[in-house]
């Protein structure tokens, strides 16, 4: 029987963050949902000279125009085929949206706020500011980016750029 005290102490409430679960090779990443807008077929992409190496070309989303980034060479992995399951994710920058294309999206995932650990030394702060952590799901070590902190400052530059991105937000056309 519990007593009248242990009834009326409020429950600890296990704080959950959820995130977009996806794929590079073997290689499994999840990112916030708040950060996602979308998720879309990769399509034909357009691709723009005299861009830095990532940035496979641009997409035309509802009308607007959204650079899309080869997130394995952003990232240094080798390279991989367009599949069936390949998928772009689009996010929202500061003042525009970016899409990054990736192998495939598993699912979106409840992850307990604690279950995330710190990245490893090994790699902490070497080139590597858009890692959040680390954690495990159904079996695989997953790696959780901050999208925010995907591309450094000159990169972004390059991104709005390519989409003539102002200081006046994202068009409302891809208002969530």
């Amino acid at each position: 029987m519990l007593s009248l005290a242990t009834r009326n102490q409020p429950v600890q409430q296990k704080k959950f963050q959820k995130f977009v679960l996806f794929g590079l090779g073997r290689e499994r990443y999840a990112v916030p949902v708040s950060a996602v807008k979308e998720i879309i077929r990769a399509e034909r992409i357009f691709p723009l000279p005299k861009t830095p190496p990532f940035i496979e070309g641009i997409i035309s989303l509802r009308g607007d125009i959204v650079p899309v980034v080869d997130l394995r060479k952003r990232f240094d992995l080798p390279g991989g085929e367009k599949t069936a399951e390949s998928r772009i994710v689009v996010f929202e920058m500061e003042s525009f949206y970016v899409g990054i294309s990736v192998d495939q999206v598993f699912e979106v995932v409840k992850v307990e706020e604690g279950a995330i650990e710190a990245p490893p030394p090994l790699v902490a702060g070497f080139q590597a500011d858009f890692l959040q952590g680390v954690c495990e799901l159904n079996g695989h070590l997953v790696t959780v980016l901050d999208a925010g902190r995907i591309f450094s400052a000159s990169e972004q530059g390059a991104l709005a750029g390519v989409t003539g991105a102002s200081d006046a937000g994202p068009s409302p056309g891809l208002a969530a």
